[in-house]
């Protein structure tokens, strides 16, 4: 009996896993149509971080084949539903971020966004 009470105090104090599967596709697609509206005519690429954390996503394109990467954290994905996904970006003014965001990358997690120097 106090083996078992033991055992789920433990299970009950571990950090939660986050799952090896890739995002809810309907979210990554949200991500997409978002960017796809904001860069029309650009190419826009995604994929799972080595880590499962994060899908990165890369935008390529413009007058002078610019190269936008953004990398979204899995818990923003996990934390909001497709359908809000595009309305927390387009409030977060992810668009505009990335535009000016130079060789930066930015990184949007459930906190909000932030710009990476991740060149090395």
């Amino acid at each position: 009996m106090i083996a078992a009470n033991v055992s789920r105090e433990v299970e009950s104090t571990r950090e939660p896993i986050v799952s090896q599967a890739r995002a809810n596709p309907l979210k990554i697609t949200a991500v997409r149509r978002y960017f796809a509206r904001k860069f029309p005519g650009w190419t826009i690429m995604d994929r799972r971080g080595c880590d499962t954390i994060l899908e990165i996503f890369t935008i390529e394109g413009g007058p002078t084949g610019q190269v936008f990467t953004v990398k979204v954290a899995r818990n923003f994905l996990d934390d909001y539903k497709p359908e809000e996904i595009e309305l927390k970006l387009e409030q977060w003014q992810v668009g505009d971020s990335v535009r000016v965001s130079g060789l930066w990358s930015i990184l949007i997690t459930s906190n909000g966004l932030q710009s990476i120097d991740d060149r090395g």
